[in-house]
């Protein structure tokens, strides 16, 4: 995620309430669109200028919102390991790579922050949902904060409840208790409990997501399991087999997780509603520990990694479901992993500034109004060197927008490639040729997602 166009991120990086984290890393370098593959659109949204490599989303730049003190990378479990609800990124501190408390700390994107919650001697596992905030409490205990109220509450398991795979929907949170080897079910507003399923062997990563309860089970082989907290079902979503399934999420009755097929590890998704699991990617190397949120779905990838003997070059990637197209978030010859998504705002740890960061950009899919909005800052910072070529440009896109409201998508797409028609008409001239290269690709990223 490392370029140029770039949205306003409503965040800044504080110092922590209770306890420095120490000073905030600088900004990455602007993160600017993120392109589809060349032929993700196909010959139908070519115009006459010629093909066009479509933006899918416009990404802004990057922010590190803390980090937890190392002095050798490969001593991992002092990774951040972040995740992110509605406004909200939690993770884990540790002031000393090698001993000590470890801090639970939480900042909001709009605010800033951190704040610490908790100081612990255990591992932490934080997650949240936004109004809900987890963690681990002991070995038989996961805490829970309500940020809209304040109140906590301590969640007793039978014997080891385990907070990492913890997951809050509504009110509503799942957990397995690894203990006693149970899928549980606890209401926080009413405090009833309800085990949902008992399991052999061990249990690899759980999701909820407000309805499905999905965990991968390994007794003997890996399988994905979900169940239907409506209907009481239980269904076998993928067979067990002596294979590794890494990282599961759920989200709107689609889950998604890595399993390893033929000479690679690659991320699937099972739809529930149709019983069909299909293959988002097929890359070499490994594609594991996704998560989803609506269409888009992110992933811990290794792809890019030369090394026979370790594996350093982990980068983050995002898949759209709307459109297809897959697209490095992440990357270059560093460590960035463990990513998590809500909404528009992705978070994930990476290795800067020898110690372990938590960065955070917020997505977007171009849209005509962002377009115009990039139209216009380029104008006024003289990238689009004639007024009046701004404003007769800016008329096919407010043609295009009325279309679009209308529900008229024929006339709106017509807009549209007359726009980046006229714009590959004046690059090099009125308009800086890598303006016009962007403006055309923004206008191709809009058309595909009409």
């Amino acid at each position: 995620m490392r370029r140029t166009i770039v949205l306003a991120l409503a965040f800044a990086a504080a110092a922590c309430v209770d306890q420095p984290t120490g000073p905030t890393a600088p900004d990455a370098p602007s993160l600017a669109v993120a392109r589809a593959p060349a032929d993700a659109n196909g010959p139908a949204d070519a115009n006459a200028t010629g093909e066009v490599t479509p933006i899918s989303f416009v990404v802004s730049p990057a922010r590190s919102l803390g980090y937890t003190e190392t002095d050798d990378f490969w001593r991992y479990p002092n990774r951040p390991e972040p995740d992110v609800g509605g406004d909200r990124v939690v993770w884990r501190f540790m002031a000393n790579p090698y001993f000590g408390s470890v801090d639970v700390l939480q900042a909001r994107l709009s605010t800033g922050g951190p704040t610490r919650l908790a100081q612990l001697s255990t591992y932490a596992g934080p997650r949240t949902s936004g109004r809900y905030t987890t963690w681990q409490d002991g070995l038989d205990g996961i805490a829970v904060l309500d940020n809209t109220t304040g109140r906590r509450q301590r969640v007793a398991g039978r014997r080891r409840p385990y907070a990492a795979w913890a997951d809050v929907a509504g009110d509503r949170m799942a957990f397995p208790d690894i203990g006693a080897r149970e899928v549980v079910l606890y209401d926080l507003a009413t405090g009833a409990r309800t085990t949902v399923a008992s399991y052999v062997g061990s249990l690899r990563g759980l999701a909820f997501d407000g309805r499905y309860i999905a965990w991968i089970e390994d007794a003997g082989g890996t399988g994905l399991v979900v169940y239907d907290t409506r209907t009481g079902e239980t269904r076998q979503a993928v067979p067990p087999a002596p294979r590794a399934i890494t990282g599961v999420s759920a989200d709107r009755g689609r889950v998604v997780f890595g399993m390893e097929a033929g000479d690679r590890q690659s991320i699937f998704l099972y739809d529930v509603a149709s019983g069909q699991t299909r293959r988002l990617s097929s890359a070499r190397g490994k594609q594991a520990y996704p998560e989803i949120s609506g269409d888009l779905v992110v992933w811990d990838d290794t792809r890019n990694e030369t090394n026979p003997y370790y594996v350093y070059d982990h980068d983050v990637y995002l898949y759209d479901l709307a459109t297809g197209t897959e697209t490095a978030l992440a990357g270059g010859p560093t460590w960035s992993g463990d990513p998590q998504i809500d909404g528009s705002h992705v978070v994930w740890t990476e290795w800067r500034n020898n110690r372990w960061e938590v960065l955070a950009v917020e997505v977007a899919p171009p849209t005509v109004a962002g377009l115009r909005s990039e139209l216009k800052r380029m104008a006024e910072t003289g990238a689009v060197r004639n007024a009046g070529t701004a404003r007769s440009l800016d008329v096919f896109l407010a043609q295009a927008a009325a279309a679009q409201s209308a529900g008229n998508r024929a006339r709106a797409v017509e807009r549209l490639r007359q726009f980046s028609a006229q714009v590959a008409q004046h690059a090099g001239r009125l308009i800086e040729a890598s303006a016009a290269e962007r403006l055309r690709g923004i206008a191709a990223g809009v058309i595909a997602r009409m």
